[in-house]
């Protein structure tokens, strides 16, 4: 593969220090319905659900809120664990669009891809209804490219 087979952009996220001001102000500018705040909690000990930062495994909490803008949602995530990819970059960079997300088939063969274009794999959930993995692609691009893959796992 020499490409990334999906360039449509599904959703963009957005690291935020207040989640609740943050849901407050976009609802209130959109005229859009409140999205529920939903507080992560650690994958469960039988390893099938797995979040790998930076090459161990983490507990990943976050809160978190998708915000519908027409065919992109903006996932508004607030770090609870100072250990993740978005606790980084809060303290890097504040608050931001961190991310964005494509979704993809075959997933591993992406995956292969963006290391061999000098872009490696730095952070990976696995979920049972789908996966994503975050790039180091910062540098390069300016924001940090993510690749999911919506197919039931377990």
């Amino acid at each position: 593969m020499q490409h990334i087979a999906n360039n449509s952009i599904v959703k963009l996220v957005h690291v935020v220090r207040d989640i609740e001001k943050k849901v407050e102000a976009f609802t209130a500018l959109f005229g859009i319905e409140r999205p529920e705040i939903v507080s992560t909690t650690p994958p469960a000990p039988d390893g099938r659900a797995f979040i790998e930062f930076r090459g161990a495994r983490i507990t990943g909490r976050v809160k978190l809120a998708n915000v519908p803008m027409g065919p992109v949602v903006m996932e508004l995530i607030e770090p609870v664990d100072e250990q993740s990819p978005w606790a980084e970059y809060l303290r890097s960079h504040g608050e931001g669009i961190f991310a964005i997300v494509y979704t993809v088939n075959d997933f591993e063969t992406h995956v292969y891809t963006m290391g061999e274009k000098g872009m490696p794999l730095y952070h990976l959930g696995e979920y049972g209804a789908g996966r994503y993995s975050y790039f180091e692609t910062l540098a390069r691009l300016g924001i940090t490219l993510c690749l999911q893959n919506l197919e039931k796992r377990f």
